[in-house]
């Protein structure tokens, strides 16, 4: 069985998490691969100040988990999402006089968004290299790095 396993978000306490995660996800007889999106910053509350990831976080997805596929990116995007998301929401309470149940404030929409958006890009280089190498996932399990799995 080939297993894929997708790291998204912000690579949280990976240094501490990184071991369980292979005992949780690498079985005998099968195959595991590692695919990440992370972004640069990590924060540990939505309203936190985000600090640059380290720079031995390429060195451990690519030595200690042999990740296939990684890609490290800042937040513009997600700014970007958020903003428009942001205008269209105040452009149709204006228009309709109506409160929609969505959040206004910028950072728990981008918190929210950033997510969502980061686990497709993971899956995205998954599918890239699924095409690539001409085969399909038995598996795929989606991961974040500050969960801390049971030891087996």
């Amino acid at each position: 069985m080939r297993i894929a396993v997708l790291f998204y978000g912000q690579p949280r306490f990976l240094d501490i998490t990184k071991r369980l995660i292979k005992e949780e996800f690498e079985f005998l007889d099968h195959t595991t691969d590692y695919f990440a999106h992370f972004w640069e910053n990590i924060g540990f509350t939505p309203e936190c100040t985000e600090e640059k990831i380290k720079d031995d976080i390429s060195t451990t997805l690519s030595d200690y988990f042999s990740v296939k596929k990684y890609k490290i990116q800042n937040n513009n995007i997600i700014d970007n999402i958020s903003n428009s998301f942001k205008t269209i929401y105040e452009l149709l309470k204006r228009e309709t006089n109506e409160n929609f149940p969505v959040s206004t404030v910028f950072e728990e929409i981008k918190y929210k968004f950033s997510q969502h958006y980061s686990l497709e890009q993971a899956f995205e280089l998954m599918k890239q290299y699924e095409e690539e190498h001409n085969f399909k996932y038995d598996m795929v399990i989606k991961a974040r790095t500050d969960i801390v799995y049971s030891i087996p």
